[in-house]
């Protein structure tokens, strides 16, 4: 396991070396609301992960033994409401502009969405179909990727002065606390 974590550190600070951190979201001289112009395109694989989460990652009535799965239940408890500060940080982004339904949708799913969308689609065919050692290394790599992107937000702040929830310093703090980073004996 420990390999394993290993694996996922390395990979994550290569991640945290691409553009996107370094010259996107570290600029300073940008406003806020053009360092996070990004974030509504992933509003399907964010409200797709919080689907992963309680229908495919928890598993109330998996074996009692398997050790993993009470670890990846609780997990998804914890992040049960986190997409709900996505949404408080797409009406403080003003991302919310009045939209029938079906245009809403049109956008939702297009082309331009069709990455975030398939991303969260993957994860959950994935999900279903894996045992749980496979469900926590996912965890533990989305865990890690999710970590990177939180981090390297915090601090942005918008123009009316305020800083995101889902994009900032709140869930940065409320992913590394998870009840599974006391468990340092396992890693």
């Amino acid at each position: 396991m420990k390999a394993i974590f290993s694996y996922i550190e390395e990979k994550r600070k290569e991640y945290e070396c691409h553009p996107f951190f370094t010259q996107l979201l570290a600029n300073p001289d940008l406003p806020g609301e053009k360092r996070l112009a990004w974030a509504p395109i992933t509003i399907p694989f964010i409200m797709g992960y919080a689907d992963l989460n309680c229908l495919f990652r928890r598993n109330e009535i998996a074996d009692p033994a398997d050790p993993l799965q009470a670890i990846l239940n609780s997990h998804t408890y914890e992040e049960d409401f986190h997409w709900q500060w996505f949404l408080n940080d797409l009406n403080r982004h003003h991302a919310n502009p009045t939209l029938p339904l079906a245009d809403a949708v049109r956008i939702l799913w297009s082309d331009d969405f069709k990455h975030s969308r398939t991303l969260s689609l993957e994860l959950c065919a994935l999900a279903l179909r894996s045992p749980s050692y496979v469900l926590f290394v996912m965890m533990e790599v989305m865990e890690a990727t999710s970590m990177t992107v939180f981090k390297n937000c915090v601090g942005i702040k918008l123009q009316n002065g305020d800083e995101c929830e889902f994009f900032g310093t709140k869930h940065y703090l409320a992913e590394a606390s998870h009840a599974i980073y006391s468990l340092d004996e396992t890693k």
